[in-house]
């Protein structure tokens, strides 16, 4: 049935349908819609909308199978696939063209599972090429899952979706979705890759407690299945150790990555443990040549892969490491780098951290007070845009030491009440 005579059908059903319940165009139309709109679409003189009519399927009992086009249907499918064709063959561009396709053609159908599904597809694309439309798609996505109460699709959908705004460092709405996706899932399948994806928004919100927590859920949770996963909350592990001083374990944590990713070949996690172990090894071995060893092997990988934010990462642990061993003028050079990087790359939160390691480099190295000031300013205007409380706690601690060194009192009490007053 072509879309046209989908339209005449619809309409003649809601106009036999009023008829058969006995019931006026005013009576149907409640405060929803006027009824010379009604009764333009009974006639066929107005194109039905999609929220009209899933108002007046409910008012009229119509049939689920009303909209029903089997050409059409069989169109979105095969378009499905050649969209899944070109995903396999990183064909990005004629994949997108192919979902907007299908969006359309469902749209034109009332096809309204397919719909959900293409609008998912479209967004996740769209998040991995930086396109401001994903979120937007994603939300439409994860609204008609949740009008068809198709909890299982609306849990993919919604992970993806705190998946895109962790992508644009919101993790306050990022922390809220992988939340509200779990109370969706109906059995245990996936939750080890949500607690993941919390324990990781956690970690960036500086909330150490909370990312731990989750993170061992997740290695409880994930199993070999999602050895990515697995691997990755291995390293996330390793690294929250280290953050209160457990080095040891997390030598051991980072070691347990390092064999999974070694024996399953994933060369990209690995990058991300040799950077790590040698965080660690930095700091149970700083006077051996093992920490740079091991960020040489993880930079040879990143460059492989043009991983330019962990490039970053691993500038600023270079830079840590030149800094103990006295070679200032590299350290120097390497921070601001890394910090030229995260603005380029529009990486807010690896910004802040190099806005607060080279405030803490020229307080310490340059005795340069104003400029350490104006620099812990900018970490702190980026720690409240990212809503990371502990952040802007850490950063206003600092701000009240510097301007104390400074001589300022004053403005270092004033630093100091404004930390004590976050809540």
């Amino acid at each position: 049935m072509g879309a046209e005579n989908l339209m005449a059908s619809i309409n003649h059903e809601i106009r036999m349908a009023r008829k058969r319940l006995g019931l006026t165009l005013k009576s149907v139309c409640g405060e929803f819609m006027s009824v010379s709109n009604l009764s333009n679409i009974e006639n066929g003189k107005t194109r039905i909308k999609r929220d009209t009519l899933i108002y007046l399927k409910k008012k009229l009992n119509l049939p689920d199978d009303l909209l029903e086009n089997a050409e059409a249907r069989g169109r979105v499918e095969s378009l499905h696939l050649k969209a899944s064709t070109y995903k396999t063959s990183k064909s990005t561009i004629k994949a997108i063209s192919c979902y907007k396709e299908i969006i359309d053609l469902c749209e034109e159908n009332f096809i309204e599972d397919e719909l959900a599904i293409a609008l998912r597809e479209l967004g996740i694309l769209q998040m991995e090429m930086k396109n401001q439309s994903a979120i937007k798609n994603l939300e439409k996505s994860a609204e008609l899952f949740s009008e068809q109460q198709n909890y299982k699709e609306l849990a993919v959908t919604t992970t993806k979706l705190g998946a895109a705004y962790f992508s644009v460092e919101n993790y306050s709405k990022a922390t809220d979705l992988f939340k509200e996706a779990l109370m969706y899932m109906k059995d245990d399948t996936g939750k080890g890759s949500l607690f993941y994806n919390l324990a990781s928004t956690y970690f960036r919100l500086g909330e150490i407690g909370e990312a731990t927590h989750y993170c061992e859920l997740a290695i409880e949770n994930l199993t070999l299945n999602d050895v990515d996963y697995l691997i990755s909350a291995n390293i996330l592990q390793g690294i929250l150790f280290s953050k209160v001083s457990l080095f040891q374990l997390s030598r051991k944590a980072l070691t347990k990555a390092k064999k999974l990713s070694e024996k399953h070949n994933s060369p990209y996690l690995l990058s991300k443990v040799l950077l790590n172990l040698g965080n660690v090894e930095m700091e149970l071995n700083q006077n051996s040549g093992l920490p740079m060893d091991y960020f040489k092997l993880s930079g040879e990988l990143k460059r492989d892969f043009n991983d330019v934010i962990g490039m970053i990462r691993l500038n600023r642990s270079i830079a840590k490491w030149y800094i103990r061993n006295n070679n200032i003028n590299l350290a120097e050079s390497l921070l601001e780098e890394a910090l030229q990087q995260s603005r380029k790359m529009k990486n807010k939160y690896d910004e802040m951290k190099c806005l607060e390691e080279i405030s803490d480099f020229t307080l310490k190295n340059n005795k340069d007070y104003q400029n350490s000031i104006d620099l812990l300013f900018k970490a702190l205007l980026i720690a409240r845009d990212i809503q990371s409380t502990k952040a802007e706690k850490r950063i206003l601690e600092s701000l009240s030491n510097v301007f104390y060194l400074k001589g300022d009192k004053q403005k270092s009490f004033e630093k100091y009440i404004e930390l004590k007053n976050i809540r």
